[in-house]
């Protein structure tokens, strides 16, 4: 994934559900105005392009929201690679792709295919466990 595409998705699908959830969790449900969000993203080259995390700050004012870079191989950070990542990968590989647009949306396909429980256990284990690392 490239530098541009990569913002694109953040623009079209992260915005605007940050959005949404600012006003109908943070701010309206809890009175919350003084918040902070902290956006992690790996070091993957589109995402540390020249410029596109001043980019992403930059439109992630409204919602509060600043972006940091995941430390490398660190194990407090690393469940979305070993489980939500993979998770997706072997949906994918199910998937008879022959070209990088049908293959952006096999990705987008098990994204929508991959069971909300998946990502419930991942942050149920990650409260469960204490990390030094990060």
């Amino acid at each position: 994934m490239d530098a541009l595409l990569y913002t694109e998705l953040v623009e079209r699908h992260l915005l605007p559900r940050l959005k949404e959830l600012r006003q109908s969790v943070w701010d309206a449900a809890n009175g919350c105005s003084d918040y902070s969000l902290h956006i992690q993203h790996d070091g993957a080259p589109g995402h540390r392009a020249e410029g596109i995390e001043a980019y992403l700050n930059t439109i992630c004012l409204e919602v509060r929201g600043e972006w940091v870079r995941q430390p490398a191989k660190s194990p407090c950070c690393n469940m979305l690679d070993m489980a939500v990542f993979h998770s997706i990968s072997s949906i994918v590989a199910r998937t008879d792709y022959t070209s990088k647009e049908m293959l952006h949306v096999a990705v987008e396909s098990a994204f929508k295919e991959l069971p909300a429980a998946t990502l419930e256990m991942e942050w149920a284990c990650k409260a469960c466990l204490p990390c030094i690392a990060c």
